[in-house]
């Protein structure tokens, strides 16, 4: 399909700075003159003859284009990734583009807000924030699994006390199976969580959707193995082989991980399996001093992880904290382990960068796909995700989350 230019260049002169968002018209661009991927995002969600202003954004931060077509804007970034959609009359926009978001946005809409449509989607770090159409002015904020955390309602106070029994099912069906015994005193609803606090200074907190949040046990007490057993076997065994006689006192869901801290100010952090991502000690132990150990004192697959991707250096030293190992090679390699051997991070200054089979498949195969010519030279595992750095310039940071998916890049 091709573009009439006449069609839309009157409009780059006439249109107000509303539609400008303040940037300077001499940035206003042909549609031919678009990345291929914004011109096919245009024609296969829009009508490219409806494109009324079409502009190159410069500002530091957010290089990208912002295109006007009739009756909505979207924003790319300077890659031709989507970043923004919205109905310029904050009508609801139509199927197509929401059906650019997990379906189980769209579903909790509808299942809560009846007749209210999306007016506007955007991109943020965590997932998607939506903004709906009608009033009162509402804004639900979602991962990128589609699981709401938070809700924004205008009309609605902060938090107000309500009675268990308006709690969703599944929210009382989990105080049923693992707090029937304690009491109430209230419960209230924070707007974007619930929250039931108990006499002895227990708390559960639950999400919007009422699946379980956090459980915070009071009164120094431990928590009910009910509740401990929600968490990965392989964490259960993990804080019992290597904190024995410790006493959980809280355990935070947050979909992907767990967050559980016991009594001493230790916090460890496990992704869904039960793998132990991070371990935060605020304690006085003597253990938790880096000290220096030989490499054949390695856990055999830290050993085996070495030999096999970087068998030509040699290695300079190896530290063992309380948290993690830390190893340094002779080439300027780095590299992080968790004490239960699965990789933290690696920083490679070579110029080949890191091996492609000591990161994570499906990030390799992206940057292979995408940056053939660059390297993999920073590779760390952060919370909600991975964080890869590219050799070359401008230098590329990408960010994956932790299936490898890819979600944004900066320069």
């Amino acid at each position: 399909m091709v573009l009439v230019l006449s069609a839309i260049l009157p409009f780059v002169t006439s249109c107000s700075d509303d539609d400008n968002n303040g940037m300077d018209p001499e940035n206003s661009l042909s549609f031919t003159e678009l990345p291929g991927a914004v011109q096919l995002f245009v024609q296969n969600h829009f009508d490219e003859n409806s494109v009324e202003l079409i502009l190159r954004n410069t500002s530091e931060g957010t290089e990208g284009y912002n295109i006007s077509v009739k009756g909505y804007k979207i924003d790319f970034d300077k890659d031709g990734l989507w970043e923004k959609i919205e109905a310029k009359d904050k009508g609801a926009l139509p199927a197509n583009i929401v059906a650019l978001i997990p379906a189980s946005i769209s579903g909790h809409v509808e299942s809560n807000y009846p007749g209210r449509g999306i007016y506007e989607i955007k991109k943020k770090e965590y997932g998607y924030k939506v903004e709906l159409a009608g009033k009162p002015d509402v804004e639900l904020n979602f991962d990128f699994g589609g699981n709401v955390f938070k809700i924004d309602e205008d009309d609605n106070p902060d938090d107000e006390k309500i009675s268990i029994e308006t709690l969703p099912a599944v929210s009382q069906d989990f105080l049923e199976r693992h707090f029937a015994a304690y009491t109430v005193e209230e419960v209230r609803n924070n707007k974007d969580s619930y929250e039931v606090k108990y006499t002895d200074k227990t708390e559960v907190e639950f999400y919007i959707s009422g699946e379980w949040k956090r459980v915070e046990i009071g009164n120094k007490n431990a928590l009910p193995e009910s509740v401990i057993a929600l968490l990965p076997e392989k964490a259960v065994s993990y804080i019992a082989s290597t904190y024995p006689g410790k006493v959980i006192k809280e355990i935070t869901n947050k979909q992907d991980i767990f967050e559980v801290e016991l009594y001493k100010d230790i916090d460890i952090t496990f992704d869904k399996d039960g793998n132990v991502w991070r371990i935060s000690d605020d304690g006085e132990d003597e253990n938790n001093s880096q000290s220096k150990i030989t490499f054949e004192s390695l856990p055999q697959p830290v050993k085996d992880f070495v030999v096999k991707y970087f068998p030509d250096t040699k290695v300079l030293y190896v530290n063992r904290t309380y948290r993690e190992y830390k190893i340094g090679l002779v080439d300027g390699t780095r590299m992080d382990f968790t004490m239960d051997n699965q990789i933290q991070a690696i920083v490679s200054v070579r110029g080949e960068g890191i091996p492609n089979g000591a990161v994570l498949p499906v990030i390799a195969n992206y940057v292979g796909k995408n940056y053939p010519d660059k390297r993999i030279t920073v590779y760390i595992r952060q919370y909600g995700g991975y964080f890869v750095e590219l050799w070359g310039y401008p230098v590329r940071k990408l960010f994956f989350d932790l299936n490898g998916n890819f979600l944004r890049t900066y320069n």
